[in-house]
């Protein structure tokens, strides 16, 4: 995943950094680790560990978190169906702004 990490934040700052009037970069409920590809045996707790570890790096790699902002899914499809706890992502400060998709 590393090689994954290191092209979106490189991605993002390379946005940010070329385009001084980008008010932000968002990603979206794709930004995810679908639980559906995982083998039956993965530990699903350890595994959105992993994903917010990963989550960590990127938002650190964009050394700009003020202009970086995510567009999740509801918290209980993106926690039980991708491996994202963006509640959790929210205390730890990665992203500067939160916009839940509320889907119905």
């Amino acid at each position: 995943m590393e090689g994954v990490q290191s092209f979106i934040a490189n991605l993002s700052k390379d946005a940010l950094s070329q385009y001084p009037s980008l008010s932000s970069v968002q990603l979206d409920d794709h930004f995810a680790i679908p639980m559906a590809l995982l083998p039956p045996s993965s530990n699903a707790s350890l595994v959105v560990e992993e994903f917010t570890d990963a989550a960590t790096k990127v938002s650190l790699l964009v050394q700009n978190p003020s202009r970086f902002s995510l567009a999740p899914a509801t918290l209980d499809f993106a926690l039980s169906r991708y491996a994202v706890d963006w509640l959790n992502w929210a205390e730890l400060n990665l992203f500067s702004t939160f916009y839940p998709q509320m889907c119905v």
